[in-house]
């Protein structure tokens, strides 16, 4: 049994590809580009988690355990005075006709 070969290839290697193709409705757009996002998705999911499972890491960013700052010259007080009480009775200026009686020494 002879076979003849045809002299023919069996696609057109001018014609695109349909794996490149675009849709041409709207919805089918639609589509490709959610399956294209759940496949993103699902690939960055499972990426994760086999990360997180085996490495050895405890813990995720590299922040120091303590914050090295001096705050002693945040806690430094001075003894209360009258500017102090003053300023404080003074504070809303709506408020301060009731109030006012309140700095009268």
């Amino acid at each position: 049994m002879s076979q003849t070969r045809s002299s023919e290839p069996s696609h057109d290697p001018l014609k695109a590809s349909k794996l490149f193709a675009l849709p041409e409705k709207p919805a089918d757009l639609f589509v490709l580009l959610m399956r294209l996002g759940l496949l993103v998705y699902l690939v960055a999911s499972v990426s994760l988690a086999l990360h997180s499972a085996f490495s050895t890491r405890t813990r995720w960013f590299s922040f120091p355990e303590r914050l090295s700052r001096n705050v002693s010259r945040f806690t430094e007080t001075r003894p209360t005075n009258i500017s102090h009480i003053l300023f404080g009775l003074a504070g809303a200026a709506h408020t301060w006709c009731e109030r006012s009686r309140y700095s009268e020494l």
